[in-house]
């Protein structure tokens, strides 16, 4: 039996089965459309995830700790800060959520305390105005850098540079706005206000 007969045998039993030969395609493709769906999700995914850790900083290291006896806080910043051939930046890193408040208009969002390495520590680029700058924390000045949906929500079209917030009571001065990172989204790194530590 050469090759020819075989075709001919194996497309009669096609033709001569259609319901059967019809629910086997039918199974092939549900199962190949399966794979490539699923694997086209894991990769979207996969793409969304390291893309969301590339805005916050790949090269970022936390170093937390809780004591109740003991503040290290002072000896590790100058520890760190005397890394300077391997660290780019060093911040205290502290939040809290408080009420903020332009003329009429009021928002919760995330007060960050940070210093003038703030910006090159989380990768925030200020886009009208400036950061902390190390006059700032050293006069304890009582400015802040706003992120784009604070803008947004307290300030619509008006430039807040130079503008005046309360934040839990307290007058700041808005002297930069960051750029937008993640959409605007709420309780993102776009919601918050950074002052000096």
């Amino acid at each position: 039996m050469n090759f020819y007969q075989s075709f001919l045998m194996a497309f009669k039993s096609i033709t001569n089965n259609k319901v059967r030969s019809f629910l086997t395609m039918l199974g092939i493709i549900i199962g190949v459309s399966s794979v490539i769906t699923l694997v086209s999700v894991v990769q979207g995914t996969q793409k969304t995830v390291m893309e969301q850790f590339e805005k916050m900083g790949t090269n970022k290291i936390n170093v937390n700790y809780w004591s109740d006896s003991i503040n290290i806080t002072d000896d590790l910043y100058a520890y760190c800060k005397g890394l300077s051939d391997y660290v780019d930046g060093v911040t205290p890193n502290q939040s809290s959520q408080y009420k903020v408040r332009y003329r009429s208009k009021v928002l919760d969002t995330n007060v960050f305390f940070g210093n003038d390495n703030y910006d090159v520590c989380n990768k925030n680029k200020v886009v009208s105005g400036r950061g902390l700058s190390y006059t700032d924390i050293k006069s304890h000045l009582k400015v802040t850098v706003i992120g784009e949906r604070v803008k947004k929500e307290l300030f619509g079209c008006e430039n807040p540079v130079g503008k005046v917030l309360r934040i839990n009571g307290d007058e700041c001065t808005v002297i930069g706005v960051y750029e937008e990172k993640f959409d605007g989204a709420q309780w993102s790194q776009d919601d918050m206000t950074l002052v000096p530590y």
